[in-house]
């Protein structure tokens, strides 16, 4: 049998590690898991940089200033097997529901009336650019899902720009 020079496991989870934030930036309670906003927009434009060699145009000097384009949204899903028992009155491992945020473009701005199209997802909503904000073991309700907008709609107005 030929030698493929397969990547070993260490390496390929190495390189996994470096799509998420640091183990700082996610809270993990007993019916949710959240990542920091900000950690998580940090980390993904310099993994989308590095998708379709758009590291070229650091090299050329082009631009050294980035504009990300995303959305966000949420998502219930009701049925699941119960595995376990949760002591929490609104909460059972039935029902999830996600809030996850998808990047769509990416420009670099050469100046504010000249901007170009480094990377555009070409399957927006698609699991392959899907990035989980929180996911709870909620039911996804009216209120849920208001209670859910307000607090990331305050969450994307304490966005920091980054330089």
């Amino acid at each position: 049998m030929k030698n493929l020079n397969l990547p070993r496991l260490p390496l390929i989870k190495a390189a996994s590690n470096e799509c998420y934030p640091s183990k700082d930036n996610i809270l993990i309670q007993e019916s949710s898991v959240q990542v920091n906003l900000q950690a998580l927009m940090d980390k993904t434009a310099p993994r989308i940089i590095m998708i379709k060699n758009a590291i070229d145009i650091f090299l050329d000097g082009i631009s050294k200033e980035f504009l990300r384009v995303s959305k966000w949204s949420c998502d219930g899903s009701t049925g699941h097997s119960e595995c376990k028992q949760l002591s929490l009155e609104d909460a059972s491992d039935s029902d999830i529901f996600t809030t996850y945020m998808d990047p769509l473009q990416l420009y670099s701005i050469k100046t504010s009336a000249d901007k170009d199209i480094l990377w555009k997802n070409t399957r927006p909503s698609s699991v392959r650019y899907c990035r989980p904000i929180r996911t709870q073991f909620r039911k996804e309700t009216a209120e849920l899902a208001k209670e859910e907008t307000s607090v990331f709609e305050e969450r994307i107005n304490q966005l920091e720009k980054k330089r």
